[in-house]
């Protein structure tokens, strides 16, 4: 059987953006936890481990409203129903008003090996149009933090030595 990629939708944002088509919604209460526990009931009810996924995606929304240890029960579910191939892409994208200092190293422990920081722009002006809530001072400051933490991300590539930062983080592993 060929691989597949599974997409994970996190239906969740801090504000909606006047330009987004997906269905979201502000996380009120436990939401977040509640969507989380259902989602990973959902994945169990498919649980196959014939099927080889070599990609795992988690879009929104923005998966990095989850808190990291609840993001990270979610990708070990995904693991735990489907065959994740070991040189599997596992992307999650990340706004840069989440709170990516804990988000970020929480993702990487679980095995997130691409980062989509959702920028749009780095002009603020253009950014207050697209009704984004950070600035581009904010926006960098994501950047900066999905790159010094790209090295764990890395940690289990058998072509990097362990805990080195991948000399291509700035593209491989964030990307904006």
């Amino acid at each position: 059987m060929e691989p597949i990629g599974l997409y994970l939708h996190v239906p969740f944002c801090a504000s909606r953006c006047p330009y987004c088509d997906f269905f979201t919604q502000k996380p009120v209460g436990d939401a977040l936890t509640v969507y989380a526990e259902t989602m990973k009931t959902e994945l169990r009810d498919a649980r196959d481990k014939q099927i080889r996924a070599d990609s795992v995606y988690f879009g929104g929304g923005t998966p990095s409203v989850l808190p990291g240890d609840l993001f990270a029960e979610l990708l070990d579910t995904v693991r735990d129903c489907f065959t994740v191939t070991d040189d599997a892409e596992i992307t999650v994208e990340c706004n840069p008003s989440s709170d990516l200092e804990h988000f970020l190293p929480a993702a990487a422990d679980a095995g997130v090996n691409r980062v989509s920081l959702g920028m749009q722009s780095a002009v603020d002006a253009e950014r207050r149009k697209l009704g984004r809530l950070a600035d581009r001072k904010r926006g960098t400051a994501g950047s900066k933090t999905c790159r010094s933490t790209s090295y764990w991300a890395c940690r289990d590539r058998p072509d990097r030595a362990s805990r080195r930062r991948c000399p291509s983080s700035s593209t491989a592993v964030c990307h904006m």
